[in-house]
């Protein structure tokens, strides 16, 4: 994934998160402030150099979720005419159908339609050997498989 250089504009990273019931936030659920920490860190890791924004996908079902929704993100950026944006999957480490169909062909129809010239998604961990033996020294460490 490369992004045209004919532009000086900086990329936007666009952080997206699994959605949950604002419900689960209520009764203590800490996952949307792992998530900020997480990008956080991630950024800080870049030497903050982009600009980014953190959003909520993948909603389903009549309760109220956690925002701003990803879809809506994507329309937002795309009336405030950022013309690069990477999609980082944070809360997802595998490719599987919210990455595939959702990120990639959803939303990024969304992000052209609504004025975004470039829109990509960085690559998942899925097989990486980093991410598999990181996988593997946790599952030891746990002691339960043994």
């Amino acid at each position: 994934m490369r992004f045209s250089e004919g532009t000086p504009e900086p990329v936007h990273l666009l952080y997206s998160a699994h959605s949950i019931p604002e419900r689960y936030v209520t009764e203590g659920d800490p996952f949307p402030e792992q998530t900020r920490r997480s990008v956080d860190l991630i950024n800080e890791k870049l030497g903050n150099a982009c600009p980014s924004t953190l959003a909520f996908q993948s909603k389903v079902g009549p309760v109220k979720w956690i925002g701003p929704s990803t879809q809506d993100t994507v329309k937002e950026m795309g009336r405030k005419r950022i013309g690069k944006v990477l999609t980082v999957p944070v809360s997802f480490v595998s490719d599987h159908i919210e990455t595939l169909q959702e990120i990639d062909i959803a939303y990024r129809d969304l992000a052209l339609q609504s004025g975004i010239g470039e829109f990509h998604r960085a690559d998942s961990l899925n097989l990486h050997p980093k991410f598999i033996d990181a996988l593997a020294n946790i599952a030891c460490r746990t002691g339960k498989f043994w």
